[in-house]
Formats: structure tokens, sequence, C-alpha cells
């Protein structure tokens, strides 16, 4: 038996939108994936440019759907994130949004606007060393 004509394009276009839909729904839970863990800053730019500004920035993200960072961007830590597309929203009292830029299991670039600037943030996934393993350095008299 074969389809109408014009029942043909219709069904077609469903079709297509059903696998792009699951194949968006995949690639945001891939991210997610890799985003998990802690992150460090390996190199900020503003507005292009290098700038020693955000050094000692670190992310945190959670499984939970929790991410830290000590980033002041004047959300509460930790706070809740979510993943659509190539864009974290960072949920609080108002939502800041990175752009992804770059991902892989070790490396992170993500983008920033705030306050008519563009930060650029290259990010290394890192273990943070347990307080229980830090050895504690004496105090020395002067």
């Amino acid at each position: 038996m074969q389809l109408p004509k014009p029942f043909l394009l219709p069904i077609l276009a469903f079709t297509f939108v059903g696998f792009w839909v699951v194949g968006c729904d995949e690639k945001t839970e891939i991210t997610r994936q890799k985003l998990v863990g802690d992150w460090r800053l390996v190199k900020g730019l503003k507005n292009d440019r290098e700038t020693g500004l955000l050094e000692g920035t670190v992310f945190s993200f959670s499984e939970t759907g929790q991410m830290t960072t000590n980033l002041p961007v004047g959300i509460e830590s930790p706070a809740p994130f979510e993943v659509e597309k190539n864009t974290i929203h960072q949920n609080g009292r108002h939502t800041i949004d990175y752009s992804i830029l770059n991902i892989s299991d070790s490396s992170l670039i993500l983008g920033l606007k705030m306050r008519g600037m563009e930060f650029e943030m290259h990010l290394q996934k890192f273990v943070p060393v347990p307080d229980s393993l830090k050895e504690e350095v004496p105090e020395t008299e002067i």
C-alpha cells in the first residue's frame, strides 16, 4: 500500500523532528556527564586578552545537578545547574549562562558575558586532594 503524497511530507517531517529531539537529549546528557568533576582555570581571557583577573577560579559540577564556583557572579554556591545544548544555566536569584565553547574528558572552555565584558575560561579537570591527605606545614618563626 502506498501513502498518498499529501501525507508523506508531514510524516517525514515528524520523523525527522523526532530523531533530532532524541539526538539533542543524548548530546546534552553526554555533555552533562563530561562536566561532572572539578575544573581549575589554566588560562583566562577578558575581551580576547589574557588576564590574571580570573586566576584561581575553580568550578565543581556534581552528578546531582549542583555546581560550585568561586567566581564572583552573585549566586550562592552550591547552586543548581542545567545543561541545554551548549549552555550551562546556573540557577539562583537570577540565572547565569555559561557558553560551552569546547569540552573533552580533561579540558573545558567556557564563555561568559557579564557587565558588558566577555570572558573566556580555559579549564583543566583535576582531582582535589582530600583534607585528610594534606600535609600540615608547621609555622616558622621569623
